[in-house]
């Protein structure tokens, strides 16, 4: 809704562990639409809570490729043309985080208005969290290399 002032987007940066790229908690506010009345820290928070998540969960893939050779994600060759000069791990990896840190807000956005409108996002909240939480999954699976669903022999 246009009420005559401008978004202003956090400068900060969440930095990661060298292999993985540095996440700009501005960038993900204005990629993800996230509300303004957001406090910034808890945006923050949730970004930084996102990353690790992530990291956690891409550790053996991060070890495998630095196995072959990679010491960061930026330099794995992937296919062609780059988007905004990344390559499609770290465009992937980049989604998965946003994914996973707007799935952590979704309930704060929705409880902080009280009028039908926020109540209807709140009740739909935890669908929307699902589906965010795959997606982020989705993009996870895609940089293990791995299908988006898949049946293991136990």
């Amino acid at each position: 809704m246009f009420n005559g002032t401008t978004t202003e987007y956090q400068q900060a940066t969440v930095s990661n562990d060298g292999f993985w790229p540095d996440i700009e908690v501005g960038d993900f506010e204005r990629d993800r639409a996230m509300p303004a009345d957001l406090q910034p820290a808890t945006v923050a928070a949730a970004v930084l809570s996102a990353v690790a998540q992530v990291n956690i969960e891409l550790a053996f893939t991060k070890a495998r490729l630095n196995a072959e050779g990679h010491w960061t994600a930026a330099e794995v060759p992937g296919p062609h043309p780059q988007v905004n000069g990344q390559n499609q791990l770290t465009v992937l990896y980049r989604q998965a985080v946003f994914a996973r840190a707007k799935a952590d807000l979704v309930t704060e956005a929705g409880s902080l208005s009280q009028r039908e409108v926020g109540n209807n996002q709140a009740t739909q909240g935890g669908d929307v969290r699902a589906a965010l939480l795959a997606e982020s999954q989705q993009h996870i699976r895609a940089i293990k290399g791995v299908h988006r669903c898949g049946i293991e022999l136990l």
